[in-house]
């Protein structure tokens, strides 16, 4: 989530992050790289997959290859799921906090439900 600068003329329009971490359609931590909130991932998905990989060797799992970000390869098998709690369960879970970072994030999943594009991207004033 970004928020546009309100500042001098100069920042208009120029985006900075201060609300939440970057948003991705994997994240930890909110994308944050810092317990404060002040740092964020500049690849929040390679992150995340690494801090799974990391988790997994701690386990005892063998883990192998170097963790990146792509496509899924074809024939690729689900290794496991998890069910989501209904989508009104949701909204609640985040209005009541006002999480913005979890309201973009199921603004994001509805608009990819309905095209390739995703939700449109909001402009600054």
């Amino acid at each position: 989530m970004v928020r546009f600068g309100a500042g001098n003329a100069g920042d208009r329009g120029q985006p900075s992050i201060e609300v939440e971490g970057e948003l991705s359609g994997l994240a930890y931590n909110r994308g944050w790289a810092d317990s404060d909130g002040t740092v964020y991932f500049a690849h929040p998905a390679l992150e995340a997959g690494q801090q799974f990989a990391a988790a997994l060797k701690a386990a005892g799992v063998r883990v192998i290859g170097q963790t990146r970000t792509g496509r899924t390869p074809a024939g690729a098998r689900t290794l496991a799921s998890v069910h989501s709690p209904t989508i009104a369960k949701l909204i609640s879970l985040t209005n009541t906090p006002s999480d913005n970072f979890f309201a973009e994030m199921l603004a994001k999943d509805i608009g990819a439900r309905f095209g390739p594009a995703g939700p449109p991207v909001m402009e600054p004033p």
